[in-house]
């Protein structure tokens, strides 16, 4: 398959040979997925963010798992991955297509779940106004978005009207992301480095702030990996040092190392039975038997 057709590209021209062009601020940079992704990230996080919204809002994604720390995807059938920049919905479509699901199957199964989920809707919908080509406008001051991201709306919210209920402040306050140790809170949604006291008007967003401290401070993230690897609950996890995504050995499931803490991973594998106390005592039968085995050895 060639990427080069996939949602990311649609935001870049090449210009000559080696070089990208995004058409959004005329920067140049070294061709590549990756830098495409890290100017994306760095320049036009909104972007990022409409092309994980598109995914959302669309009738597949009730057969997939979106990891938005790495922008994978993973199929609930066979656990096949998918990159929601490098793959468009039709792609996956045609993977479900395997499964003999497609999208007229989708509406019969779903349409149970239309009123449950108009139930779910978050409190900023008071405040905007859905229109054609699924615009989202802003009732007060009637800004236009063309992404329903609502983290982008609440900051909209919150800057531009002052508006932002207890429940959301108390939500904000209460984020214990891993990578969060390092930052302070400026303001509702933005965060200040402790270390060289940049700040990140999406500070509520945990990829801008690995960004930075990959690109800024890597001793930093050497520090977080190094913690997980001496405890006691790394032996049940795969660390992907790529992209710092934990695989659970036991389901499969996936972490970002930046958000869970030891404790939370701790939690996770107590629903398996497993807990630094038998930990101890495999490790005990383990030396046990090796003992035992060396005698007869003798």
């Amino acid at each position: 398959m060639d990427y080069r057709y996939g949602p990311i590209w649609r935001y870049f021209t090449e210009e000559e040979r080696y070089t990208l062009k995004c058409k959004i601020c005329d920067s140049s940079l070294s061709k590549g997925y990756i830098a495409g992704v890290n100017h994306l990230k760095c320049k036009h996080p909104e972007i990022l963010e409409e092309i994980q919204n598109k995914f959302e809002h669309s009738w597949i994604s009730a057969h997939f798992i979106l990891n938005t720390s790495n922008d994978k995807v993973r199929c609930k059938i066979c656990c096949y991955m998918f990159n929601v920049l490098q793959n468009d919905i039709d792609d996956l479509a045609c993977h479900l297509v395997k499964h003999g699901l497609n999208k007229k199957t989708k509406r019969s199964t779903g349409e149970n779940n239309i009123q449950r989920g108009t139930k779910r809707k978050s409190w900023i919908w008071q405040h905007y106004s859905k229109f054609q080509n699924r615009r989202i406008k802003c009732n007060i001051c009637h800004k236009n978005y063309t992404s329903c991201n609502l983290y982008i709306l609440k900051v909209h919210l919150f800057y531009a009207h002052q508006i932002c209920p207890d429940k959301e402040i108390n939500k904000q306050n209460n984020q214990s992301e891993v990578i969060r140790q390092y930052f302070t809170k400026e303001g509702q949604y933005a965060s200040k480095c402790k270390i060289c006291n940049s700040t990140f008007a999406h500070g509520y967003n945990v990829t801008n702030l690995k960004l930075h401290m990959k690109v800024k401070h890597p001793l930093i993230i050497e520090k977080i990996r190094n913690k997980f690897k001496h405890s006691w609950v790394s032996e049940n996890f795969v660390l992907n040092t790529s992209n710092d995504i934990l695989k659970c050995k036991i389901c499969c499931n996936n972490f970002d190392l930046f958000k869970h803490k030891v404790d939370d991973l701790a939690n996770h594998l107590s629903k398996y039975g497993i807990n630094k106390k038998t930990k101890k005592n495999t490790d005990g039968n383990d030396m046990n038997m090796n003992h035992q085995s060396e005698e007869n050895n003798e």
